[in-house]
């Protein structure tokens, strides 16, 4: 588990930041991230390849800001299949067009 210091430590400098927000907010490891949006490891590794989900390098592990993952939820499209069931259906019709 990473201490409330180590978080502070990998935050960014406020030099290298987007917003001003992003100074004192700690960086999620991966498996926060995991925890944090429920999903599993491959589905948060498919969403960041996807471009769907923002994610920072940082050595040699992933790091995450809350703040990008809740807005990436946000801007999600509402009609996006959820359940294998409809990604199924969704490739299907895609197919049938």
């Amino acid at each position: 588990m990473i201490t409330s210091q180590e978080r502070q430590e990998l935050a960014l400098p406020s030099g290298s930041q987007q917003n001003g927000q992003r100074a004192s907010e700690p960086l999620l490891t991966f498996k926060e991230a995991m925890r944090f949006l429920r999903v599993s490891r491959s589905t948060l590794y498919r969403l960041m390849w996807s471009g769907q989900l923002p994610g920072h390098k940082v050595g040699h592990t992933w790091r995450f800001y809350r703040s990008e993952l809740q807005a990436s939820i946000r801007n999600a499209s509402p009609n996006a299949p959820t359940t294998r069931e409809e990604q199924k259906s969704a490739k299907t019709s895609s197919v049938l067009q």
